[in-house]
């Protein structure tokens, strides 16, 4: 005894099983970058910091300082 399946059936079942893993994925990695957020580090990449300026001043001579 075989168990037979349509080919609608089959595309019907492939397509929920592909839409459920990505919701599964989206939402693990959703529930992930919130618990990265409660507990930040500084190599988080959503951190931010700061750069002192530097001014480059030309000079004679093409010189800069």
């Amino acid at each position: 005894m075989t168990l037979a399946i349509s080919p609608q059936k089959l595309a019907k079942l492939s397509l929920v099983l592909v839409l459920a893993a990505l919701a599964f994925v989206y939402a693990a990695d959703y529930f992930w970058f919130r618990a990265r957020m409660m507990h930040p580090r500084p190599s988080d990449p959503v951190e931010s910091w700061t750069i002192p300026r530097v001014l480059a001043i030309p000079e004679k001579g093409n010189k800069t300082s």
